[in-house]
């Protein structure tokens, strides 16, 4: 089970991004907000905790 993004919620601002120790997000179009990697994340819980707006969770 890898984290879950809040599409609504997340504003594209990438913290969670810098903080993945996996590299399982990503933000592949200026556009496009971010994007989980699933084969990579280690669901360590790193960018639900640093992200603002509260746009990341676990499945569960």
């Amino acid at each position: 089970m890898a984290v879950i993004v809040e599409e609504e919620k997340c504003g594209g601002c990438g913290s969670c991004i810098d903080v993945c120790p996996a590299q399982a997000l990503e933000k592949p179009k200026p556009k496009i907000k971010i994007e989980i990697i699933v084969d990579r994340c280690l669901e360590c819980g790193e960018c639900i905790s640093e992200c603002p707006n509260d746009a990341l969770r676990f499945p569960f």
